[in-house]
């Protein structure tokens, strides 16, 4: 079950939280963490930081941003998106702080390159909002524990149903929603980072999510 693996988890690993120096960079992270090793997030904040961008204003003003955040992987693609939603929210909502307290769902998915995936990530991670993400990852893992989904929403709405619970509120030593969601998120990406990045490893995976199956 979904809820137990989750709660097995939680009591056998721990997660270390991710550390950035403002609210800018921690928006620029979840573009530029997909998919990329931890080596590489810190070269390309280095280049970030180098070049002496914080802000949004510094940020549009840089021409070269790809090439800052190519050890990230996708480079290009990430640096559109990071640039198409930072103009986006200097339009519509004139401060970070702003967008923050006042992004929604249905303003983000408008906006180009914006995924469901990247949507619920930016007001979880980001806003600090109850959006459960589910990304690829989370996938993998759930059919190994022979759960498929017709659709994004399927996949979201029924694994809520199955961690809103008590004893993972108890266990994570929070009665808040976001958190619930967030801590969900990490542990299952952990999981997957340290199991799935080998034969060897998988089989490790497969022998732990046997006792979990539904």
């Amino acid at each position: 079950m979904i809820k137990d693996f989750f709660l097995y988890l939680i009591k056998n690993y721990e997660i270390k939280e991710d550390k950035y120096e403002n609210d800018f960079y921690n928006l620029l992270a979840i573009f530029i963490k997909q998919n990329t090793k931890d080596a590489n997030v810190i070269k390309c904040f280095n280049n970030i930081k180098n070049a002496n961008i914080n802000d949004i204003n510094s940020l549009l003003l840089c021409d070269d941003l790809g090439q800052l955040i190519k050890a990230s992987g996708f480079y290009n693609t990430k640096a559109k998106r990071i640039k198409d939603l930072c103009t986006a929210i200097k339009n519509d909502f004139d401060s970070l702080e702003n967008f923050k307290e006042n992004a929604s769902y249905e303003w983000l998915i408008k906006q180009k390159g914006i995924s469901n995936e990247s949507a619920c990530m930016i007001l979880n991670i980001f806003c600090n909002k109850a959006y459960l993400i589910v990304d690829t990852a989370i996938l993998k893992i759930l059919k190994e524990l022979n759960y498929e989904f017709e659709n994004y929403e399927d996949a979201q709405n029924y694994i809520s149903n199955h961690i809103n619970n008590d004893e993972l509120y108890k266990a994570l030593n929070s009665d808040d929603l976001a958190y619930l969601y967030l801590s969900f998120y990490k542990y299952m990406s952990y999981f997957y980072k340290n199991f799935f990045s080998s034969k060897q490893n998988i089989i490790k995976a497969k022998e732990i999510l046997k006792n979990y199956e539904y």
